[in-house]
């Protein structure tokens, strides 16, 4: 019955159910009412033999003849043939055949089962009525006779058939009201099934809109309610899973760090948008190892550590040592992840700035300490070889005071420096900004360095409109840009040139410094705005550089929302661009 109505399963089974019942019980009725009628038949003609016993004359037949007209008479009206047999066998008498013509009977099944005991019986071919006959035969000792009774089995095979026919008519009558009640019924029982069956397809596709009707029947309004109640308690649980699944699922893709759910094999289960762009970069096949994707031995040494002891593991791992990148790795034992396999969550955060500022502040500690110690320590030698007057003459005093006048306007430089990066710093909070010609501020840096670049024989080209404008500080925007052309003039030859463009640029004012000075390598651009910094620390020192003014042009850009960039190759100079918002 594979893919058959529900209804159609139901009445089939049902009328083959009836039609085997009433089969069973037609067989066993007519099997009944056959053996019925044959002892209904045997009793009569046991009756009729006893009869005819009665019958006899007292004194016997006087001739052949009297006793073939007591045959014909007794049996007169009746469908009975009666047979008079002699015990020897002969037949006496008979009702429907002349006994001179009929063969000795004493071989017969009746007459031998009568001769044994007080009755006989039997069915069997009649050679001389040449059909099928039903045979009773009583003996009667006094007179040497047997009294036999016959009907013709065709005649008890027509009441058969007569009771065949009513039978099945009343067979196709109860069938015909079976099918009726089968098909009421049927439909009774399949139509809230089928209603069930559907409603079940629309709460497993996550339909729990649909709700069931009540059936009529008792039991099947029960399911119904049941169901219903099913459905509207999955709707409320699964709107709460969904919700709390969303919810996570935000938490998790909103979060920054990668984080990675592997099992007990190591098999990535679940990542993160984080995890995807930051650690992966590609999009990878389900199953695959978390060693393969990583492709770091620490980490998953740790997960594996994890995954052994249950407990929780972290440490700073660095996934490119050039780049300088650090991850701090978190490693969480999760117990039964999923039919009672284990798995761990894996958390990277990035701490690679973090690494960088606690290296700049290194750095800078150190460098602070160096750059004030220097100066410092020159003056306070000087002085106190001044100070000895040990035949020191006025010409080596002069000298020595040049040195230390020198070395303390060197030391007052680097605090201005780090006096203006801490303003700077200060300012970004609060920034006072007015809108300034953007000619003023070129004409104001260049007017700052053209005394140095005159001594340099150089040659300071602007292009500017005269229609621009910065909205910007006036001073730390001048700062900056004096720093850019300052640097320009120091690190560049005799006798070369240097151009300053400014242009508008859609929301932007991009102000570029192209000096011919001996370039910066790509590993040094990395680094030129960290503070005290230098490319070449001999020749910073040499022209009065402090190592602070990249770093204060790139804060003072940060703080408008501007940038910095810069171009260069060795050996053919360097164009800074300060690009400021309008």
């Amino acid at each position: 019955m594979k893919n058959r109505s529900l209804f159609f399963q139901f009445f089939t089974v049902q009328i083959l159910l009836i039609s085997l019942a009433i089969f069973v019980s037609s067989f066993f009725t007519i099997k009944t009412l056959v053996d019925l009628i044959y002892s209904r038949t045997a009793q009569e003609q046991e009756a009729m033999c006893r009869l005819i016993v009665n019958m006899l004359p007292e004194k016997g037949f006087i001739s052949l003849h009297n006793a073939q007209d007591f045959s014909y008479q007794a049996s007169s009206g009746t469908r009975v043939r009666l047979t008079l047999i002699q015990f020897s066998g002969s037949v006496l008498a008979d009702s429907h055949s002349d006994p001179f013509y009929m063969e000795n009977h004493f071989d017969r099944v009746e007459v031998q089962e009568a001769l044994r005991s007080s009755i006989g019986r039997a069915k069997r071919y009649s050679t001389t009525m040449m059909e099928e006959m039903f045979y009773t035969a009583i003996p009667v000792p006094t007179r040497s006779l047997i009294v036999r009774t016959s009907i013709s089995v065709e005649e008890i095979n027509e009441q058969i058939n007569q009771m065949y026919l009513r039978l099945m008519l009343s067979s196709l009558i109860i069938l015909f009201f079976a099918i009726v009640f089968s098909y009421v019924f049927a439909k009774t029982i399949s139509s809230p099934l089928t209603s069930i069956k559907n409603v079940a397809k629309h709460y497993a596709a996550g339909d729990f809109s649909v709700t069931l009707d009540q059936a009529g029947i008792t039991e099947l309004n029960e399911l119904s309610t049941a169901i219903n109640s099913m459905g509207t308690q999955l709707k409320a649980k699964i709107k709460t899973i969904t919700t709390q699944k969303n919810e996570l699922q935000a938490m998790l893709n909103s979060m920054t760090e990668p984080v990675i759910l592997v099992d007990s094999k190591l098999i990535i289960r679940e990542f993160n948008p984080s995890a995807l762009e930051y650690i992966f970069g590609k999009i990878f096949p389900s199953n695959t190892n978390l060693l393969n994707v990583l492709n770091n031995v620490e980490i998953t040494e740790l997960v594996k550590n994890s995954l052994e002891t249950g407990k929780y593991n972290e440490k700073i791992v660095c996934f490119n040592q050039e780049e300088e990148i650090y991850y701090l790795v978190h490693v969480s034992f999760i117990e039964n992840l999923e039919n009672d396999i284990s798995g761990a969550l894996v958390v990277l955060n990035n701490i690679s700035a973090m690494k960088h500022i606690e290296k700049m502040r290194k750095d800078f500690v150190a460098n602070v300490s160096h750059e004030l110690k220097t100066p410092v320590t020159s003056i306070i030698g000087y002085v106190e070889t001044i100070m000895s007057g040990e035949n020191i003459q006025q010409n080596n005093i002069d000298k020595f005071m040049d040195i230390i006048s020198r070395q303390a306007n060197r030391l007052v430089k680097i605090i201005e420096d780090l006096l203006t990066l801490s303003r700077v710093d200060f300012e970004h909070v609060k920034l006072l900004k007015e809108k300034i010609p953007l000619t003023d501020l070129i004409g104001s840096a260049v007017s700052a360095c053209s005394y140095n670049a005159e001594l340099k024989n150089m040659k300071i080209h602007v292009m500017c409109d005269e229609e621009l404008e910065l909205c910007a500080h006036t001073v730390l925007a001048e700062q900056a840009l004096t720093n850019l052309v300052d640097n320009a003039v120091k690190y560049s030859n005799n006798n070369t040139d240097i151009y300053i463009n400014a242009v508008e640029k859609e929301s932007v004012i991009e102000i570029s410094v192209k000096d011919s000075g001996p370039g910066i390598t790509k590993k040094d651009l990395k680094r030129i705005f960290e503070r005290f910094y230098r490319v070449s620390k001999a020749r910073s020192r040499e022209l009065g550089g402090t190592g602070l003014g990249l770093a204060i042009v790139k804060h003072v850009l940060k703080s408008h929302g501007g940038n910095i960039d810069v171009k260069s190759v060795p050996g053919e100079g360097c164009v800074f661009t300060i690009i400021f918002p309008k």
